[in-house]
């Protein structure tokens, strides 16, 4: 085990210990926060509405930040290496590939699951004050969001990682992030809508 967290620990770590690098964190969580009460106001006014708050709030713009923040902490896990110099120092430690590999995809994977922490408080705000207008509040349907947002964060990482292999430049590695992750959505999402 300690194999797997010295490789991941000079740079994946970084995030946590840097405010400056938390501004990703903070824009995608005043997101989700924006458009959470923007769904809790939307079914107040509309009380006919059979619409849970979470509902809207897992919206097009959701999905669009959700993307970019993917893009966005992945895009150093290799490309920063490479530009520093540091692979083949990492290459050379008592390490085998893929730990390193494992490693690297492991500490952007749990940067990201800090990242979607704060929005746990959705669920414990719509438990708390919910008086049965805004929508059933079940813990199961809570668990398994989180359970498809941590399946599909695996996925997206796993891309950016392999996009952040491919080149040095870390900008470059984002973009690659991006547009293979926003294809396959949209891909997906346009094969939901033939099938319907």
């Amino acid at each position: 085990m300690r194999t797997l967290i010295c490789p991941a620990q000079p740079r994946e770590s970084a995030p946590f210990q840097h405010a400056d690098r938390l501004r990703g964190h903070r824009v995608f969580v005043a997101v989700l926060g924006f458009e959470f009460s923007a769904g809790v106001l939307a079914v107040n006014n509309h009380p006919e509405s059979t619409e849970s708050p979470l509902q809207t709030c897992f919206n097009l713009v959701f999905w669009f930040a959700y993307v970019l923040s993917i893009s966005l902490i992945s895009m150093r896990s290799f490309a920063d290496e490479f530009r520093m110099g540091t692979l083949e120092t990492l290459t050379t430690a008592p390490v085998r590939d893929w730990q390193v590999v494992l490693a690297k995809f492991g500490g952007v994977f749990i940067f990201y699951l800090a990242m979607l922490a704060p929005t746990a408080l959705f669920f414990v705000i719509l438990r708390q004050f919910n008086d049965g207008s805004l929508g059933t509040t079940t813990p199961g349907v809570y668990g398994a969001t989180y359970l498809v947002l941590a399946l599909v964060g695996m996925l997206y990482v796993s891309i950016g990682c392999f996009a952040s292999s491919l080149v040095k430049d870390q900008i470059n590695a984002a973009i690659i992030t991006f547009a293979v992750i926003f294809m396959t959505f949209f891909l997906a999402v346009s094969w939901r809508i033939k099938t319907w």
